[in-house]
């Protein structure tokens, strides 16, 4: 059985050395996690996550302020990141 951080590092490291895709970190440890957490990220294998511990009322009043938007454009996110990582190279 693998630890959730060993989970995180291993989906990174397929999706990022094995793959090839410009990514970051953010979705994988999301997932390995799980729950509603401060994600803190320093260097390749640095992942800190810290629960973030609502009582009932704070997240009845969180979710009833939440909006998810569809635009209605699609995007590939290793596309967009390597555009990214280009226009910071030079």
């Amino acid at each position: 059985m693998v630890t959730k951080r060993e989970l995180a590092l291993e989906a990174i490291h397929i999706e990022q050395e094995r793959i090839k895709e410009n990514v970051g970190s953010q979705d994988q440890t999301t997932a390995a996690f799980g729950g509603f957490n401060k994600i803190e990220f320093g260097g390749e294998q640095h992942i800190e996550v810290k629960p973030i511990t609502l009582n009932a009322e704070r997240i009845q009043l969180f979710q009833e302020h939440l909006m998810l938007f569809f635009t209605g454009f699609a995007r590939t996110a290793s596309e967009i990141a390597g555009e990214q990582i280009k226009k910071n190279a030079r």
